[in-house]
């Protein structure tokens, strides 16, 4: 296989593995706001609104890494 061929192969690879992170991200992401919504009292939803903020703030970082 030529060079630029396992380049190529290489940077689909990682455009695939950063497309199921940031998937899997955002399936926990909505996961975590349906338990904020249904959280009970100040302290669980606190606990919920920093999770959902860490998860935006991860899928953010992702999401403007280079893909390989």
């Amino acid at each position: 296989m030529h060079h630029r061929c396992y380049m190529e192969v290489i940077i689909s690879e990682g455009k695939q593995v950063k497309e199921k992170l940031i998937s899997a991200l955002k399936a926990e992401l909505e996961e975590i706001r349906r338990k904020k919504e249904r959280a009970v009292g100040p302290d669980a939803y606190n606990y919920y609104w920093e999770k959902e903020k860490k998860l935006e703030d991860m899928i953010r970082s992702v999401s403007i890494l280079p893909n390989a």
